[in-house]
Parts: C-alpha cells; sequence; structure tokens
C-alpha cells in the first residue's frame, strides 16, 4: 500500500463529518508533524467519562424527549464538558437557543472572589471572543 492514496470519512455527532484522503508512507520525517499535531488527543481521550451502557441510554432517552422543548434549561453538568466547548444553556419559547463556552472564558470573566460574570454570556454576543 505505500504510495497509495486513501481516502477516508469521519462521521461526527451528526452535526458535522469530513472527508479527507492520506497516503501511505514510511518516511517517519513526514509521519511526525502529523503525529505531533495529534499529542493533545491523548489527554482528551484519557479524561473522558465512563458511563455504564444503560445510564448512557437513559441520559440519550431524556435528550431525545426534551431535545425539541421549548423553555427550558438543559440539565446536564456544563463542568464535566472539556474545556472551551460550546454548550446550549436555554431554549427560549420561540425555539430560540442559546449557547456559552465552558473554561475558557472563566479567565476573561473573573469576579471578585472567584466567580464567573458569564452565566447569559452567549458566546455569539460575548465581546472576549
Amino acid at each position: 500500500m505505500l504510495g497509495k492514496r486513501i481516502g477516508a470519512f469521519s462521521y461526527g455527532s451528526g452535526l458535522a463529518a469530513s472527508m479527507f484522503s492520506f497516503t501511505v508512507t514510511s518516511d517517519l520525517d513526514k509521519l511526525r508533524p502529523f503525529c505531533n499535531d495529534l499529542s493533545h488527543l491523548s489527554h482528551h481521550l484519557n479524561n473522558r467519562i465512563k458511563v455504564a451502557p444503560e445510564d448512557f441510554e437513559k441520559m440519550m432517552k431524556k435528550r431525545e424527549q426534551n431535545h425539541y422543548l421549548p423553555n427550558r434549561t438543559p440539565s446536564y453538568p456544563a463542568n464535566r464538558l472539556s474545556q472551551g466547548t460550546y454548550h446550549i444553556v436555554q431554549v427560549d419559547e420561540e425555539h430560540r437557543r442559546t449557547y456559552t463556552r465552558t473554561s475558557v472564558l472563566d479567565t476573561l470573566h473573573k469576579a471578585p472572589g472567584g466567580t464567573t460574570n458569564h452565566d447569559k454570556c452567549a458566546a455569539h454576543y460575548c465581546p472576549h471572543m
């Protein structure tokens, strides 16, 4: 397979997917920059939260039941999301969604006493983005 180009497809969470190609090589000098660029992934993979299949099914069922409901605030623990993750904080009566971003904003919005001031700061309205 050396020298052959391979097409690959990555299906995301339903929101996005990507198609890409790569060429098989035995040249480690060409492979090293690619591997170095992926070095941050092991940290994210090692910090995943293990959930029993039954619990995962319950969470997905609840999400499915609530997904299209207006006037709701999601009940998942945002502190379990990775740093910099955008997440939904509110759905209003018109089904408009408000999002914010975890952790990265905390350093920009620190208030006295260590609390954060971005509770209602939607990512697309945040002056610090």
